[in-house]
Formats: structure tokens, C-alpha cells, sequence
């Protein structure tokens, strides 16, 4: 009943969140694809770039943990990150074709620890 409406309002406020930064994201990668032609070097800016955009997630998370301030502020952060991740790991795939590996589309560090805070605080709540 009422929780389910509350989860389904903040799904489209995640993407009014996340719309502009995923349009960046796809004027990023374009610009990209059309200046660095070899696709091994455009998929190492790539992944940098996911690492950098989830890096700052990260922080944001882990400064929203140490205030305490918001339980849904973290959850918009994750949420936002996780779609963030999906669209660079479909430019990554986009850019490789088949010769896509496993290890291209392996989440960056800063990602993996933000799948861990969640999970941990998921469990605390």
C-alpha cells in the first residue's frame, strides 16, 4: 500500500535526478568517440570517468553516513550511481563491440565500495 507509493514517487524523482547528468554523460562519451578513434584508449577514459563519477557518489555517501542526515538521500545517491554505472558500462560495450571483456565492464573501485555501504546500511536500517 502506502510504502510502495512512497518507493514508486522516489523512482521519478530519480529521474528528474538523473536525466541531466545522464545527457552529459552521452554528450561526453560522443565528444569522446568522435576525438580518440582507438578503442582501447577511449574505453581507458571511459572507465576513468565512471571511476571519478562514482567517486564522488562515494563521498557524497559517506558524508551523508557521518551527518546521519538521510536514509533517502543515500538511497538517491545509490540509485542515481547504479544508473550512472549502466550507462557507462553500455558506452564501454557501445565503444567495443565484440571484443568487449568481462574486465571492461567490471565496476571501478569506488562503485564496489558504494554497492558495500549500501548493502551494509541496508542491513542496519
Amino acid at each position: 500500500g502506502e510504502e510502495a507509493s512512497g518507493e514508486a514517487a522516489s523512482g521519478d524523482e530519480l529521474d528528474t535526478l538523473v536525466a541531466p547528468i545522464l545527457a552529459h554523460i552521452r554528450m561526453v562519451v560522443s565528444g569522446l568517440r568522435r576525438s580518440i578513434p582507438q578503442c582501447r584508449a577511449l574505453v581507458g577514459v571511459l572507465r576513468g570517468l565512471w571511476s571519478l563519477l562514482a567517486a564522488e557518489a562515494l563521498k557524497f555517501v559517506e558524508e551523508d553516513l557521518r551527518q546521519r542526515s538521510s536514509w533517502r538521500l543515500r538511497l538517491m545517491a545509490t540509485g542515481a550511481s547504479e544508473r550512472i554505472s549502466s550507462a557507462m558500462s553500455a558506452a564501454i560495450r557501445d565503444a567495443l563491440g565484440h571484443d568487449v571483456k568481462e574486465k571492461d565492464l567490471d565496476p571501478p573501485a569506488p562503485m564496489k565500495r558504494l554497492g558495500e555501504f549500501i548493502g551494509g546500511a541496508a542491513n542496519e536500517s
